[in-house]
């Protein structure tokens, strides 16, 4: 028996398919995209005066607060500092400051590398060696957070090199090339202040009825691009131009 088509139906408040036909123990990869103006919902200020500097402060005023949240500048990663073994949330309504002991910064590469440094002892002479070694890309992960980031810095991860991956159907989602345009990407997980703790940006209708949350795992991440003023340092001293007073 044929499968009936499905169809996509366009609103003005939601769209939709319908009939979309998924076989038993099987997965559908979906993805929808829109663009609207709207105010930015995180504003303030960031200024670069070099590779791997970033400073300012940030404000936000998303519908629940961010965790496990960060921001990409460059190749250097920005992170909230763990307390309890857990990185600090940023409620919604509150400022964030960059540049203050408040914040860690890590190489891009390696945090997404999950790359561990250790003393290696030298077989011959004296002192040690530090090695480091990039972890391994799991591409079977059900963590939705290694997911969303490798997405985003697909290539600043490394690209195929790294994940094995071609991320031909989700290359979109690669926003690695924005990093050294004088943009800094801020991606986290939203959490609502609601019972449940989620934000629904989609719905799930089996046969006319929403699918029970019970059982199901819904997560939202929101990625921010932001503008980085660039100001790069001039040294005070002036140098004298020797062709210069050669020629006097």
């Amino acid at each position: 028996m044929d499968e009936p088509d499905y169809r996509v139906a366009t609103g003005v408040s939601e769209s939709m398919i319908d009939d979309l036909p998924v076989a038993v123990w099987s997965t559908r990869t979906m993805s929808a995209s829109w663009r609207t103006r709207i105010a930015s919902p995180v504003t303030g200020s960031l200024e670069s005066t070099g590779v791997g500097q970033l400073s300012g402060e940030l404000r936000h005023e998303l519908p629940g607060i961010l965790d496990d949240w960060l921001i990409a500048h460059g190749n250097r990663v920005f992170l909230a500092r763990s307390s309890g073994g857990k990185r600090r949330s940023w409620e919604t309504g509150t400022s964030m400051k960059l540049g203050t002991s408040d914040i860690r910064i890590e190489s891009l590469k390696g945090y997404l590398n999950r790359t561990t440094t250790r003393k290696v002892v030298r077989k011959h002479g004296f002192g040690s060696d530090v090695l480091s070694v990039p972890g391994r890309y799991d591409p079977r992960s059900r963590n939705p957070a290694d997911w969303i980031e490798i997405l985003t810095f697909h290539q600043a991860a490394g690209g195929t090199g790294y994940t094995g991956l071609e991320n031909r159907d989700l290359a979109e989602l690669d926003l690695s090339n924005l990093l050294t345009l004088n943009r800094a990407v801020l991606l986290g997980r939203l959490v609502a202040a609601s019972t449940d703790g989620t934000v629904a940006g989609t719905e799930l209708v089996v046969n006319g009825e929403p699918v029970s949350a019970t059982g199901i795992r819904r997560v939202t991440y929101v990625r921010v691009v932001l503008k980085v003023n660039s100001r790069q340092l001039r040294p005070r001293q002036m140098f004298l131009d020797l062709d210069q007073e050669a020629s006097q």
